[in-house]
């Protein structure tokens, strides 16, 4: 956790000039008054300002990737983990020997772990933004071959008017498949299905 101490006049001026200079929301923090401003002769002579504690708490992020090279210590898997942050999502890439063991069949292993790494990290956190554990380029890699899969069933269904419903998929797999089609001229997709057998149909879309 970053802490930093502040002095202004008052000790509202304090925590606002520490929680830019944090760089946090205020929400996001705990202050510690550590001096009461103190006025001087008339107004002005020996006077003294508020010094405040302002310390931010760990976000999402950070605890995610806390949790997450805890559990990699206890499997004893020795990975190293890069943290690229978006506007939509955190992205946890993990590389190193050994780490495809984390994957599982399907990504079924990979996903129960971020599932994990979400619910640990997302406990009183405002930050709305999904954490994705990636290894090895598996998911990079797993989308690329979703993306062209969903655009050559969706020609199949443009060009013969029948529906195709694909094999079911994780949430995020879906999402990848929606946003992939949401403007063909030709197709629509929702899901059906019960998790974790939801799955993706692709329509021909009527004039």
């Amino acid at each position: 956790m970053k802490s930093i101490e502040m002095r202004a006049r008052t000790i509202e001026e304090a925590v606002a000039a520490a929680v830019a200079a944090l760089g946090v929301r205020r929400e996001d923090c705990t202050v510690c008054v550590l001096e009461e401003p103190v006025k001087g002769l008339l107004g002005r002579l020996g006077a003294r300002g508020a010094l405040v504690k302002v310390t931010a708490a760990e976000s999402k992020a950070e605890v995610g990737l806390g949790f997450l090279q805890e559990i990699l210590g206890l499997m004893g898997i020795d990975g190293t983990v890069t943290v690229v942050s978006g506007d939509e999502c955190v992205r946890y890439q993990i590389e190193g020997p050994g780490v495809k063991a984390l994957i599982g069949h399907h990504g079924q292993t990979l996903d129960a772990l971020q599932h994990v790494v979400n619910l640990a990290a997302s406990r009183g956190s405002q930050d709305r933004r999904r954490l994705v554990v990636d290894v090895a380029g598996y998911r990079q890699q797993r989308e690329e071959r979703l993306l062209a899969m969903a655009q050559r069933l969706a020609e199949r269904v443009a060009r013969t008017g029948e529906s195709i419903e694909l094999e079911a998929m994780a949430s995020y797999e879906r999402k990848v498949v929606h946003t992939a089609l949401q403007d063909h001229p030709d197709v629509s997709t929702h899901s059906e299905g019960e998790e974790p057998h939801r799955s993706v149909i692709i329509s021909y879309r009527r004039r």
